[in-house]
């Protein structure tokens, strides 16, 4: 009780801080009170102090884990929490689990939710995590900007735990004729979210989609593959790598799901730090490693069988539909730039002095505001690209 009161002290001095002039949108702050530590094979009970941006003030229960790869060796951890209730955090929908996403080896904290926010924007059908910066003090010691997130789970996907034809799956390998994932102890061989998998087994249905991909002829192929997929979105995922040149993001980092029997497969965006001019190895990488979608096998069909296949005139149509709306566009990525640097630039300083720019694992020393300036200058350069590929004319 002590170290709760500790931290709510604390808490309130942060509160009485005023952010720099340049912004008046305050970040919303959680106070996480775990005096035995945070582990990282279960949630592990803990209190909370949340502030919001309006300094409303709620205490809230819950469990806390660390979470994450090759993250996992930076010092700034990403976290799984779970409160005992639904909770709008930083006025997201109510939900009871949520990500806390550290965005460490991102630093502009953008491109996480740039690239989900830019996914729903192309189509009201496509579903990726909602998510709000905010800050994060642990145990009494600030620990930076953070992104709250969704949670990919049935809930945020509508899915009805009484259609047993729903499911959700995370970086399944059916891209792979022989999948190099490893069958967990468990034997969910393709990762299955929903339905669980203890009590329903829902592989079958990917090892029928998988043997068709790359056994199907290509008559069967493309009569059949609306039925396994909802080419839609497999329109608009393939544009969005396209646009990110995000190659972690096609044969893993996604989650695929179905909404009810027929419906087809769609795919959802995940981890999208190493992007937008940044390749997975933190290097610069605005146009001179092009990603390419077709080592996807479903894509690599899609746009190389020749025999009545209308999918690359449907992918080339949709490119200039999102050209011309302006969701692609220098105006509209650069609006999203400049209002998320202004959110969170007051913020920046005390973050970086936490996480000093020129830390462990860092490719190099630019801060904050030369990192901004490369993601804004990747967009022009990359649609120049784009339309040249597509043939697009304003």
């Amino acid at each position: 009780m002590n170290h709760l009161l500790l931290i709510l002290t604390v808490a309130l001095l942060f509160a009485c801080q005023s952010p720099q002039e340049e912004t008046k949108k305050e970040l919303s702050h959680l106070f996480i009170d775990m005096p035995q530590g945070v582990g990282w094979d279960q949630k592990d009970s803990c209190s909370f102090l949340y502030v919001s941006a309006q300094k409303d003030s709620f205490l809230l229960k819950g469990g806390l884990k660390c979470r994450g790869g090759l993250s996992s060796a930076y010092g700034k951890h990403n976290y799984s929490l779970e409160f005992t209730k639904d909770f709008e955090l930083c006025n997201l929908p109510a939900e009871d689990d949520w990500i806390l996403h550290a965005s460490y080896i991102d630093k502009t904290f953008m491109r996480h939710k740039l690239s989900y926010d830019l996914f729903r924007q192309m189509s009201p059908q496509n579903i990726a995590p909602q998510s709000s910066f905010i800050q994060v003090t642990y145990n009494g010691d600030y620990h930076g900007i953070y992104l709250a997130m969704q949670r990919v789970n049935a809930k945020i996907l509508g899915l009805s735990k009484k259609d047993t034809t729903a499911f959700l799956f995370k970086e399944p390998g059916i891209f792979y004729e022989h999948s190099n994932q490893q069958e967990s102890k468990t034997g969910n061989y393709y990762f299955q979210k929903h339905p669980k998998f203890k009590k329903v087994d829902k592989h079958a249905h990917l090892a029928r989609v998988n043997h068709f991909l790359f056994h199907a002829s290509d008559a069967e192929f493309l009569a059949d593959v609306g039925k396994y997929f909802d080419l839609d979105n497999i329109v608009d995922w393939h544009l969005l790598l396209l646009l990110s040149n995000n190659s972690d993001g096609i044969l893993k980092n996604f989650y695929c799901y179905q909404v009810k029997d027929g419906k087809g497969l769609r795919i959802i965006p995940w981890d999208y730090d190493h992007a937008f001019g940044r390749d997975g190895n933190g290097d610069r990488n605005d146009l001179e490693r092009n990603v390419d979608p077709q080592r996807a096998v479903l894509i690599q069909r899609l746009m190389t069988i020749e025999l009545n296949n209308d999918y690359p005139r449907k992918l080339r149509e949709r490119y200039a539909e999102l050209r011309r709306s302006g969701v692609f566009s220098e105006i509209n990525f650069n609006t999203r730039i400049e209002e998320m640097r202004q959110e969170i630039l007051p913020y920046i300083q005390r973050n970086f002095e936490q996480w000093p720019v020129n830390g462990a694992y860092y490719p190099d020393s630019n801060d904050f505001e030369i990192e901004v300036k490369i993601l804004s200058d990747y967009f022009p350069k990359r649609l120049k690209m784009l339309d040249n590929r597509f043939g697009y004319q304003k």
